[in-house]
């Protein structure tokens, strides 16, 4: 009886030691609900990853699909043209003919303007044609001719320099290599012209004809701005060739014809809005004198 009780205590005695030495891992139930949704967040973004792998290839055949939209790059010239109002552009072509040269005098002035024209501001233009009008000793001295373009402040003062005395030179030898001859085109006029005069490339040669023959020439100076406008973006900021020149003028010329406006004269008319003048003698009056 003794024994079979002592038996008994000592089971009990070693299921409490047994209790009291047994270690327990306490885990928050929090934290075992942001395991499982982690877990769950892992499995959904990889089921999203394969059902967009397997929907890519229909979404690239619905893009293919889809009609190609034709933005007609020429819609802001043929709204400028549209906008012409027919009493500015009378006046503008009633100014710019009574600007035609009368003389040979006058036709080596305008070439005078177009050679201060490159590369420079409206401002720093007439600024510099002026300079250079207001004494001509320079025509007959290359010292007074470099004196009178570091005065003018232009810029680029040895290429002016060399255009300036090209076109002294040359004129005086023969004024009418300058003019269109009865044979000629306009663009075969401009064409023999190019190279002539130191410094004037397409453009510029375009301008000086432009600017000599303001209402009759069917021309058109294209600058970098202008043919942007005409949806063109060139990388090199000028036509690459004569011949892609010709082409892009052609584009303004057709324009001209269909509205019945002189080239040039829409030409001013297109720098009148951009520079938010009513007319071209914000610059042009140094031509009148």
């Amino acid at each position: 009886m003794i024994f079979a009780k002592f038996k008994l205590l000592n089971t009990t005695y070693l299921k409490q030691k047994k209790q009291k030495t047994k270690k327990t891992l306490d885990i928050s139930y929090d934290y075992v609900i942001l395991i499982n949704m982690n877990i769950a967040k892992d499995t959904l973004n990889k089921q999203i990853l394969l059902l967009e792998n397997a929907i890519a290839p229909i979404n690239q055949l619905v893009e293919e699909s889809k009609p190609t939209i034709q933005v007609d790059p020429f819609r802001n010239v043929d709204k400028f043209f549209d906008n012409l109002k027919f009493g500015a552009v009378k006046s503008e072509t009633d100014y710019w003919t009574n600007l035609i040269p009368k003389d040979d005098a006058e036709m080596f002035a305008r070439w005078v303007f177009a050679i201060m024209s490159v590369h420079t501001t409206w401002e720093s233009n007439v600024r510099g044609y002026e300079i250079a009008m207001s004494d001509l000793s320079w025509t007959l001295s290359k010292d007074k001719l470099k004196q009178m373009i570091v005065k003018a402040k232009v810029g680029l003062y040895e290429r002016r320099e060399r255009g300036l005395w090209d076109l002294v030179t040359k004129f005086r030898e023969n004024p009418d290599q300058f003019k269109k001859q009865d044979e000629e085109t306009w663009q075969e006029c401009r064409n023999r012209l190019i190279g002539t005069i130191y410094g004037l490339g397409n453009a510029k040669t375009t301008y000086a004809l432009s600017l000599s023959y303001p209402t009759e020439s069917q021309l058109c100076c294209l600058d970098v701005h202008l043919l942007r406008f005409m949806g063109h973006d060139l990388k090199k900021g000028h036509a690459s060739s004569l011949k892609v020149y010709e082409e892009m003028e052609n584009e303004w010329l057709a324009r001209c014809n269909k509205y019945g406006i002189s080239p040039n004269v829409a030409r001013e008319m297109y720098w009148n809005k951009v520079q938010g003048r009513r007319n071209s003698r914000y610059w042009s009056y140094c031509l009148e004198a």
